[in-house]
């Protein structure tokens, strides 16, 4: 019988939230291996030990990952600069951390080391989160902490609505540390693509 949180947004580890209801909980924390014994084609991510159910984006979410992905994907093959994934596709950060941003890059220098078959074994140098408000919470608390504790360089936070913009954090100290909030009159750019200049206002045009 399904059973669901009276607290919007918490869980224990070995829940599994939908949206932010928690619908089944368990006794022990969620791991990769039960996590490739699912059987369905839902949406799932593991994160600190809590299966999580994602409903699927909607079209301006989908328009604006499918127009960075595409730049960072010509940028990345014209200078062999290593491989750019589109969602889904699995990182797993550790045995309780298995992830789908919705955008992630893996330096050249790292790519055989860390990409297999099923997905990414270890931390992206990139990840891109593009936020919707089912999983907007994750995105800005757990997903960022799971992100920051493996090892991630660069994360980007991409909010839509009425006023667009991207947080970008970098890695300092071995944190991950806002430098810079963009808007669509701004230039992306990164150290760790030389040369990518992305206009914003083109990303976020309707």
């Amino acid at each position: 019988m399904e059973r669901r949180s009276q607290r919007p947004g918490y869980a224990v580890p070995g829940d599994i939230w939908i949206g932010a209801d928690v619908v089944e909980r368990r006794t022990r924390p969620f791991t990769y291996a039960d996590y490739c014994a699912l059987d369905d084609d839902t949406r799932h991510e593991v994160v600190d030990g809590e299966l999580l159910v994602s409903p699927s984006p909607n079209e301006r979410h989908q328009r604006f990952t499918g127009r960075l992905f595409t730049r960072l994907s010509v940028h990345v093959e014209e200078h062999g600069a290593g491989r750019v994934y589109v969602a889904p596709f699995d990182v797993i950060l550790s045995e309780t951390n298995v992830v789908q941003p919705d955008v992630l890059f893996v330096a050249q220098a790292q790519v055989a080391e860390v990409i297999q078959e099923r997905g990414v074994f270890g931390a992206p140098d990139l990840v891109v989160e593009v936020l919707s408000p089912s999983t907007e919470a994750r995105d800005r608390q757990g997903k960022l902490v799971a992100y920051q504790r493996a090892g991630v360089a660069e994360h980007w936070l991409v909010a839509g609505g009425d006023a667009p913009s991207i947080e970008v954090r970098r890695r300092k100290r071995g944190r991950l540390v806002l430098v810079e909030t963009l808007g669509p009159g701004d230039v992306l750019t990164t150290p760790l693509l030389p040369g990518l200049r992305l206009d914003l206002a083109k990303l976020f045009a309707p």
